[in-house]
This record gives C-alpha cells, structure tokens and sequence, in this order.
C-alpha cells in the first residue's frame, strides 16, 4: 500500500489522505501513517494524514468512515483498496471443511469490504472527476493462498470487472492498482564532486529548526531532507 501511495502522489498533488481499516490491524495502520509521512515529507509535501479504524467492517461502517473524515464538499480523487482474502479460520486446504459462518466472514472481508468502499466513496469519485485528472478505484491484488481465499479473490475480480463496466464510460479509472500506479523510471542523481546534490524545497537543512508551532509534515519534511543529506 505505502508504495502505491508514494506513486499516485508522485503523480498527482492530494491536500490530504485518509487510512480507513479495521481496530485489529491498529498497529499496522499506524505504521503505514508514519510510512506516509516520511513518503510526504521526502517529497517536501504539506499533506494532511488522517486514520479511521472500524470494529468491524459493514455498509454502514465505511459509509460513516468515509463522512466522518472527508468535509462535505471535498474532493476525493484516488481510492485505493486493499481487501482481505480471507480470514484466520480460512487457512484450510479443504474448502469442504469449512462452516458457513466462517466462509461468509472471510466474503466479508474481501468482496463485502469492496463492495462497501465502492458504495461509499463512487458518488464523490464521480462529482470530483474531470476529462483531464479522471477519479480512480484502485484495488490491490494479493494471490490467494487457500480454497476460500481464491474463491474470495474470484469474486472480488467480478466485482471490479461489474464496477469497471459501469462506471469506466462515466470517467472514471476503475483498475487493479498495479496496472495504473506503475512507478517513473528513476532518473540519474546529479552530482557535483562526486557527491549526491541538496535538495532543495525551500526547507534548510543544514541546521533544522523544529519549533511546537511546526505542523507534523513540515517537521517530516524536515527530517527526511536531513536524513538523505547525511545519510542517516
């Protein structure tokens, strides 16, 4: 997810990004935030980060998500999804052996969770999408690993393909992440005697300042900079 990210904003300027997951996977989303910021920050990027984590996933819980931390009014440009294929009690290799409640809470987290992100966040796509900068839905793609994972992963592939046929011809970029978010080829640093250039974005390095006043990705910014320059 973090380098998807680090290409759509590489790609496109965002004021800010939302992470929206489940409370269980608190730890990793708030290794992804310090992720972002360190992306935003080498970028010299003013970029706001928010997080929203569920008890659990359903319609009305990512419907709220979604309200709760995007203002009325306010464009959403890229959605990237990153569903579960499939949960704990999955792990099976005879999809036979499997209850109907734990197959049903695996199709909850995969194509239930799309499904539900898709309801919630296509009308905002759809008002903020232009000819020139199209709104997209991206979804990472993961294989799937057990019986009920690929059946999983089977129908969170119709899914996309049902969004993608309804609302491709309305404007908008409906895709697997990994086909739309395919980094620049990098480019030779320039050098001068022998040694890598300073960046440059307005921010001294040489001697950061860091004051309580300072917002969190100025301050990222700031760090990061340092940290490319001295090799930290």
């Amino acid at each position: 997810m973090a380098q998807y990210l680090d290409v759509a904003c590489k790609k496109h300027s965002y004021s800010g990004i939302v992470v929206v997951g489940l409370q269980e996977r608190e730890t990793a989303i708030k290794q992804l935030k310090m992720d972002i910021y360190g992306m935003i920050g080498k970028m010299g990027r003013n970029v706001s980060v928010q997080t929203h984590l569920m008890g659990v996933i359903g319609e009305e819980d990512v419907t709220k998500a979604v309200q709760q931390t995007v203002s009325s009014g306010e464009e959403v440009r890229t959605v990237i999804c990153s569903p579960s294929f499939g949960s704990a009690q999955a792990k099976v290799t005879d999809i036979l052996s499997l209850e109907e409640d734990e197959l049903m809470n695996s199709y909850i987290l995969s194509a239930g969770y799309l499904h539900a992100i898709a309801k919630a966040t296509m009308p905002r796509l759809l008002e903020g999408s232009t000819q020139s900068a199209p709104g997209q839905f991206l979804v990472v793609e993961t294989a799937g690993s057990s019986p009920a994972e690929s059946v999983n992963l089977a129908a969170c592939e119709m899914l996309l393909r049902q969004l993608s046929i309804a609302y491709v011809p309305r404007g908008l970029k409906v895709d697997y992440a990994a086909n739309i978010l395919v980094p620049e080829p990098e480019r030779e640093r320039e050098k001068t005697n022998g040694d890598v250039a300073p960046p440059t974005n307005g921010y001294t390095i040489a001697e950061p300042e860091f004051t309580p006043s300072e917002s969190p990705t100025k301050l990222w910014n700031m760090w990061a900079l340092a940290n490319d320059r001295f090799g930290g």
